[in-house]
């Protein structure tokens, strides 16, 4: 039963150094453990289980050394397992073995020495350098085909110390782990990771043809750029820089000279800028040649949008006007006498005031100021047409107006006024029922008065009023009198 816990111990403890890969630190502790088992089974009277772990134990010391021949704990850990080696040998009746690093006796048989712990686990980290370099190759090719520069540099560095690391590693296997390097796993090894540095190499150019490519792809742009830049930018700058020699800047529409000039500038930038947009990539600007033609088109935009805002104000209130005449005078065509109403007419001071509005904007506004000029001399044409219609209504014969007042006293001072004024009366109406008050300052009403001469009877109607006191109202006078002579039927 014993025999079977051992040979179970030891295959336990064999397959866990294949799979370790422990420092020169971590194989010291093990193989002191190792002895430490190994004397307490000799003092237990095991002498058989001490003898394998010792064996055990031997190998280790050799990996430690080979690890770092230097390594603290090696000669105290050497000493420990010879004292106990002499033990377990005199009690055996075997001659002792020796120091843990005495040459192995040659071989009898043929073929590559088995690898130690230690080679086998450098080994194993080589190939796990090798996997973690392929893997960044792998990623480096996609990165390549992305046209990702840098993510390109970060894989093949990354896939280069990783062979570098696995070549290393193999180095040592042979060199300080004494590995045969016949032996096919060796060999398998540094097979691959000379495949692999071929591979890399490849990888590596096709990497660095294509930076090449992309610094000289870069190069070219500049030059493209500066080309363009000095192509565009002084003629661009020349209407937005503030001492640009056509600096873009609406001088208003009353400045003649100025906005002559400032106009021809502006279709100057304009066809500027149409051209620039259709002979240039949004992709291949600079970003001061970008900022300088957004400029300019902002630059064009205020100017239009400051020019045509001070033409509305110019324009708009005559052209308003303008629109209002012409409604009326289709409310004209409508009119009937029965209506109550008056014929919309204008006065010549009126008519005239629109002209001389029209005639302010001819210099800067010629288009418009054409156009409501031609408007306004139709207006006119019209007005005269109504203003005899009007005439002609006014002046048909109407029946002297009823009175809405009788007031004899009133009635009397009205004819005096109108015969100190060379008129004879033959009847006076009072038409208004009571006085039209305008506090402050006066009361009035309207009269009409009938007479006659060569052609024969007719009516023309008038005002009087009283001016407010401090009492009440003063005395009657005549205001105003109507010059038309309306006659009766």
């Amino acid at each position: 039963m014993k025999k079977l816990v051992m040979i179970f111990l030891l295959c336990f403890w064999s397959t866990t150094l294949v799979m370790a890969s422990d420092s020169a630190d971590d194989l010291s502790k093990k193989a002191n453990k190792m002895i430490r088992n190994a004397e307490r089974n000799y003092y237990s009277r095991k002498v058989t289980d001490a003898d394998e772990l010792l064996k055990q134990a031997k190998q280790l010391l050799e990996e430690v050394k080979a690890a770092d021949p230097g390594h603290k704990s090696l000669k105290s850990l050497q000493n420990k397992y010879n004292r106990t080696r002499k033990l377990v040998d005199k009690k055996l009746g075997t001659k002792s073995a020796g120091t843990a690093t005495s040459a192995a006796p040659a071989s009898s048989t043929s073929g590559p020495k088995p690898l130690s712990h230690g080679a086998r686990s450098n080994l194993k980290l080589a190939y796990g350098e090798m996997d973690f370099a392929q893997s960044e190759m792998d990623q480096g090719e996609k990165a390549l085909k992305a046209n990702k520069t840098n993510l390109v540099k970060s894989y093949s560095f990354n896939a280069e110390q990783k062979l570098n690391g696995a070549q290393s590693l193999l180095d040592r296997v042979v060199k300080n782990n004494k590995a045969d390097p016949n032996n096919p796993d060796v060999a398998a090894g540094v097979k691959r990771l000379k495949e692999m540095q071929a591979k890399f190499a490849v990888f590596k150019q096709k990497a660095e043809n294509q930076n090449n490519q992309m610094v000289a792809a870069k190069a070219s742009a500049k030059a493209d750029a500066e080309a363009m830049n000095q192509t565009w930018l002084p003629r661009i700058k020349t209407y937005i820089d503030y001492e640009g020699a056509k600096r873009l800047q609406f001088p208003g529409l009353r400045n003649k000279e100025a906005l002559e000039k400032q106009d021809r500038y502006f279709k100057e930038a304009q066809t500027l800028l149409a051209n620039f947009e259709k002979q240039t990539s949004a992709k291949e600007l600079t970003h001061e040649l970008s900022q300088a033609s957004s400029d300019l088109k902002f630059k064009i935009e205020i100017y239009e949008n400051d020019r045509n805002a001070e033409a509305r104000n110019m324009a708009g209130p005559v052209k308003r006007t303008l629109d209002e005449w012409s409604q009326r005078f289709e409310q004209n065509k409508t009119w009937k006498p029965e209506s109550g109403t008056y014929l919309f007419v204008l006065s010549q001071k009126k008519i005239n005031y629109q002209k001389e509005q029209i005639k302010k904007m001819s210099d800067t506004l010629q288009d418009q100021a054409a156009q409501f000029s031609e408007q306004l001399s139709k207006l006119e044409k019209q007005n005269k047409a109504w203003y005899q219609k009007k005439e002609e209504w006014a002046n048909r014969p109407q029946p002297f107006p009823a009175a809405g007042m009788v007031n004899k006293s009133l009635v009397n001072q009205l004819t005096g006024f109108l015969k100190d004024r060379g008129i004879k009366p033959d009847k006076i109406n009072i038409l208004d029922k009571d006085w039209w008050v305008l506090k402050g300052e006066y009361r009035y009403m309207k009269a009409a008065f009938m007479s006659k001469d060569k052609k024969g009877k007719f009516w023309s109607a008038f005002n009087f009023r009283q001016m407010q006191t401090l009492t009440g109202y003063g005395p009657t006078e005549l205001w105003e009198i109507n010059e038309r002579q309306i006659r009766l039927p």
